[in-house]
């Protein structure tokens, strides 16, 4: 396509538009045209022409469809990330929110994604504009880095090939079976094929002492980041995770299944009287209100009760509760989000001597939460989710050592 050659403005964020279709390709250009902070440089039809694209234009922000003859939307995201990272907007007909293949996307570099579908849900036009226009500003100020998956593929596959297996038996019928640990993954349920009876695997569950927590908390625009650093973690680690997502439950139960796919250690959808062990990692949503407290030699995750805790947000509550459990063995990260739920929480967490972390404005998709964050006291920030990845395994590494020699 030809480009459009007029320069932007100053302080004005150059646009990409990547789409097979005409309909849709003009559709951005008008919600693009909504604000005099945006300005669209150019058009493309596929992938192959969005690389050549960018390559000449070198736009501020990219919006590319996942579905295109020639090269797809995904393929050309990929090389991308790891030539010219630019913030890129994904959208699908085909794939909702929510779904592996919208969570691969973000996993691959994307700062968003977006249902195309939207359009004809919704009754409001005007509102779904105006959501494309705050996504689209959002993405204008956002400075990422590079992302080679055959790199994260390398680290992931070192830590999956290692397989355990063990026969067992079923105590109802005696019937056989092989089962397969693979890095330290337990299936969550085995079916006897026979009599149908559920076969009990908790006894190959390898203990982990919990020497060190980490709660992770985020709102809108924290998956990428999240999919960025988690799977980049070992199980070796020790220590335990808890990840916390102001989204809707049903969101969080996807990405929780999806996390679980990609990682090395054990990932669970966080319920109410769930132990918190170490070598795992738990996923819950604000809204689940979920604390930690010890119970007997052992910590589990409650649900707040009204009125017993002073904080009432649910990131707030479980930093707050976790720091009170593990004090300094402990740390509390945030991520893209908007201000309010976890601002306090880091206050609870530092009152408590544990270390508190910071995504960099500039790579989170919505930065109120970092920036509240970071108005409130001593917070570390780091310049990427690598560097938060590197902290991260530095201070479980050090508790399991300085646990070991106790």
């Amino acid at each position: 396509m030809i480009p459009n050659t007029q320069p932007p403005g100053k302080n004005v964020v150059s646009i990409l538009i990547v789409d097979d279709s005409l309909v849709f390709r003009r559709f951005l250009r008008e919600v693009c045209g909504l604000s005099p902070q945006l300005h669209v440089i150019g058009e493309g039809r596929n992938g192959i022409e969005a690389l050549d694209l960018i390559l000449k234009l070198k736009p501020d922000v990219v919006l590319m469809d996942m579905e295109m003859p020639v090269m797809d939307g995904m393929t050309a995201l990929q090389h991308l990330m790891i030539h010219r990272p630019t913030p890129l907007l994904m959208f699908s007909s085909l794939s909702d929110e929510g779904t592996a293949r919208a969570f691969d996307a973000l996993k691959s570099g994307a700062v968003d994604f977006v249902c195309k579908d939207f359009i004809f849900r919704e009754k409001n036009l005007e509102n779904y504009k105006n959501t494309i226009l705050v996504k689209l500003l959002n993405c204008g100020r956002m400075k990422l880095g590079v992302i080679d998956p055959m790199y994260s593929a390398q680290l992931i596959s070192s830590g999956e090939s290692q397989v355990e297996r063990h026969i067992i038996f079923c105590e109802d019928c005696g019937e056989k079976y092989v089962l397969e640990i693979e890095n330290g993954q337990l299936p969550q349920q085995i079916q006897c094929r026979h009599c149908g009876d559920v076969l009990d695997v908790s006894a190959f569950n390898k203990h982990r002492r919990n020497t060190f927590a980490t709660v992770i908390g985020g709102g809108e625009g924290c998956y990428r980041s999240l999919l960025a650093m988690l799977p980049m973690l070992e199980i070796e680690l020790g220590g335990s995770f808890l990840i916390v997502v102001r989204d809707a439950p049903s969101m969080v139960d996807s990405f929780a299944e999806y996390l679980a796919s990609v990682s090395s250690f054990q990932v669970f959808r966080a319920s109410e009287g769930q132990r918190m062990e170490g070598g795992h990692c738990y996923v819950a949503a604000a809204a689940d209100m979920l604390v930690l407290k010890p119970f007997s030699a052992h910590y589990t995750l409650q649900r707040a009760l009204p009125g017993e805790e002073t904080l009432t947000e649910g990131l707030d509550l479980a930093m707050q509760s976790v720091a009170k459990v593990f004090k300094q063995k402990s740390a509390g990260v945030v991520l893209s989000g908007n201000e309010g739920d976890g601002r306090l929480g880091m206050m609870a967490m530092r009152q408590q001597g544990a270390s508190v972390f910071a995504l960099h404005s500039q790579v989170c998709f919505v930065d109120e939460l970092t920036q509240a964050a970071q108005q409130d006291g001593e917070i570390v920030v780091l310049e990427d989710e690598q560097a938060l990845v590197e902290t991260i395994r530095r201070l479980h590494q050090g508790a399991q050592t300085d646990s070991a020699q106790v």
